[in-house]
């Protein structure tokens, strides 16, 4: 069952109920897991290849190469953060790999490739760095 639309009706219930049936027939069902983070590259994608955006939030305790989108920004310090409604991590850049193509400013959207520091100091070190696609 799943539920459809918002709003309130008589019955106290939000939206509408549609019934979905299943077909419990999987042979011939093939399902892929996606490539592990450290396989995938901004830079050089494969074809038709898909990554998974972790929160910004999430990131923090969370080990492992991620792609994180959000939005450039400079702290106080003078620091490099990318942020989201919830949570801003600060940037390490000292592994990222150059592109030519790319010019970016602060409050500028980008999608990073990266891991959180292994010393838990709250560091997202950048792997690669590109602008969203259009």
């Amino acid at each position: 069952i799943r539920v459809k639309g918002q709003g309130n009706t008589v019955g106290g219930m939000g939206g509408m109920m549609e019934r979905i049936s299943i077909n419990t027939d999987v042979e011939g069902i093939c399902v892929e897991e996606p490539p592990a983070a450290e396989d995938q590259s901004l830079l050089d994608p494969g074809p038709n290849e898909r990554i998974v955006i972790t929160a910004v939030e999430n990131l923090p305790g969370n080990p492992g190469v991620k792609f994180v989108f959000g939005l450039l920004s400079r702290a106080s310090e003078g620091a490099l953060h990318i942020e989201d409604v919830h949570e801003n991590v600060r940037l390490d850049f000292s592994q990222c790999q150059p592109s030519a193509e790319l010019i970016v400013a602060d409050a500028s959207f980008v999608l990073l490739k990266g891991e959180m520091s292994a010393l838990g100091d709250g560091v997202f070190h950048v792997f690669e760095m590109m602008m969203p696609p259009r």
